[in-house]
């Protein structure tokens, strides 16, 4: 498959993607969509709107933003970090969790039992407020705005591990991750016609 069919095909992949999310999600659930696509891209709107650019210099950044992986990219290496920094809290919860129950003073009924239970608790407590500060549905529409803003998935593994493949069973169904895998065959089940979905009442 060329290049240009591949896109007409992540195309028509991030269409069905945005359908089954608004098919499958309440206007809470949309509207954090929206919010997050604004975080993403008015910024980087607003920088290249302001630049000083000639006529030419302008259709380059045109041409870039649309042919090259530059928002999904962005979206992917941020991904990356909120996973890093998840893995370095995690590791750090039992040391950070030890040092405030070693902090609490002696008290006779600090028995070495409770201490342990309260470390226990104080470690639980901690990796749920580092999971505060990554909001679930958040990182979860970054990744559809890492899907629906790469020009090619199939030439970008890596929005396929972070973006496509965590939205799998949601966004992504199973039969459009098995067309993606399988480099988008013209006779999946996918492309023929099915019965239209009841949206779900807000």
């Amino acid at each position: 498959m060329n290049a240009a069919a591949q896109e007409a095909c992540a195309d028509f992949a991030v269409t069905h993607m945005i359908d089954v999310l608004i098919a499958e999600t309440h206007a809470t659930e949309q509207q954090v969509a929206r919010e997050t696509l604004k975080t993403v891209l008015e910024p980087f709107v607003e920088e290249i709107v302001n630049a000083d650019l000639d006529e030419a210099e302008a259709r380059n950044i045109e041409t870039a933003v649309n042919n090259l992986h530059i928002i999904c990219a962005l979206c992917v290496e941020t991904l990356k970090l909120i996973d890093q920094v998840k893995s370095l809290a995690n590791a750090a919860a039992d040391v950070i969790a030890q040092s405030v129950a070693d902090g609490l003073g002696d008290h006779t009924f600090l028995t070495t039992a409770v201490k342990a239970v309260l470390k226990d608790a104080l470690t639980r407590s901690f990796e749920a407020v580092i999971a505060l500060a990554a909001d679930p549905v958040k990182v979860k529409m970054l990744r559809v705005i890492g899907f629906a803003t790469c020009p090619n998935v199939k030439a970008h593994p890596e929005v396929e591990k972070y973006c496509v493949a965590p939205l799998a069973n949601e966004y992504v169904t199973a039969s459009l991750q098995e067309w993606i895998d399988q480099n988008f065959p013209s006779d999946s089940a996918l492309l023929k016609r099915a019965p239209r979905r009841n949206k779900k009442k807000t």
